[in-house]
């Protein structure tokens, strides 16, 4: 869903204006919008590990969720 509205507005632009031209950057709003939904979804993708590692977050145990849960 990341990003569908705005290749979808994007999309939606008339390939032609009332007066019979093309529509003015058309195609470059449309290449615009694909590449910041690609970017942001590779960006994160390949961030996400090394933001992981990063931070030190290891899996959840099931004791230390439940040691959690009864200190509530």
């Amino acid at each position: 869903m990341r990003g569908v509205i705005a290749l979808a507005a994007a999309m939606a632009l008339p390939d032609r204006i009332a007066s019979g031209a093309d529509f003015p950057q058309r195609d470059i709003l449309i290449f615009l919008s694909f590449s910041a939904i690609i970017a942001t979804l590779v960006f994160q993708g390949l961030s996400l590990p090394w933001l992981i590692r990063k931070l030190q977050i290891g899996p959840a145990s099931e004791e230390g969720h439940a040691q959690e849960v009864l200190n509530r």
